[in-house]
């Protein structure tokens, strides 16, 4: 993480902070201080990176949607329902990769 210490506001962002400041974060939430530490650390604005909150927000809400039907009471749909949200989501990242390179076009070049 470098040697910017994350700050008390970040920290207290994290699930299971904050409403309830006596559980723990888990491994995805301390994975998600690390990341936007580096963001400050590289010169992005603390502020900026709620683009990606609200960008997985609306994501999740049409996965949601997508799939939420197809959900059932039986174990098998939900494994499949459940491999079908693995799949978008790996697909999803790589598209935002993608259009993310072509957006920057000789940026990175």
């Amino acid at each position: 993480m470098g040697s910017n210490p994350i700050s008390s506001t970040m920290a207290d962002s994290l699930p299971g902070r904050g409403d309830h400041p006596s559980r723990a974060p888990d491994d995805e939430a301390l994975l998600v201080v690390r990341l936007a530490a580096r963001f400050l650390e590289l010169g992005v604005d603390a502020r900026h990176l709620r683009m990606f909150l609200v960008g997985a927000q609306r994501e999740a809400g049409v996965l949601e949607q997508a799939l939420l039907p197809r959900v059932r009471d039986d174990d098998r749909s939900r494994r499949q329902v459940r491999s079908q949200l693995d799949e978008l989501v790996e697909a999803g990242s790589r598209l935002r990769e993608l259009l993310l390179r072509r957006s920057l076009g000789g940026l990175g070049d």
